[in-house]
């Protein structure tokens, strides 16, 4: 709308959609990172065992040594989920933070598309329009781009 509300309206959606997230990174990213430095120095410290030992004892070692490198690339992969999270969270804040941008902008952007992309974008976003001449009034339905999104998850 001319006076910006819309475009205040979907920037705190947009936020409600993010909110919260990502707020505890910081402390993931430390924890995993003392769970790696600890696993891969115990690996380490078994490795240098395994060398001096053999027969039953060596078996024993070699088990805790598996346990323990299983133990580090599980810490390993979380470690890369969580720097994958948090890389598509920051994108996600930038696509809404251009999005809101471009909706305060958009007065700027219509003036300068043609009226056959007027129509195609008004026909894109545009459900119905339902006239009532005998109230004067005039109302337009917007597609629930949700609902129709959920509807051909349904499906």
């Amino acid at each position: 709308t001319a006076d910006g509300s819309l475009a205040e309206r979907v920037a705190k959606h947009l936020e409600t959609l993010t909110a919260g997230k990502g707020a505890d990174f910081g402390k993931l990213r430390a924890e995993l990172a003392t769970k790696i430095a600890e696993s891969s120095a115990t690996a380490s410290r078994l490795t240098d065992e395994l060398v001096r030992l053999d027969g039953r004892a060596r078996d024993l070692v070699e088990q805790k040594l598996g346990v323990e490198t299983d133990r580090l690339a599980a810490c390993e992969q979380q470690l890369r989920d969580l720097e994958r999270d948090a890389a598509e969270l920051e994108i996600a804040r930038k696509d809404h933070a251009w999005f809101v941008a471009a909706l305060r902008d958009f007065a700027k952007v219509w003036v300068n598309m043609s009226p056959d992309n007027q129509g195609r974008f008004l026909r894109a976003l545009i459900d119905r329009v339902v006239v009532d001449e005998d109230k004067g009034t005039c109302r337009v339905e917007l597609i629930d781009f949700g609902a129709a999104a959920g509807t051909k998850e349904a499906a």
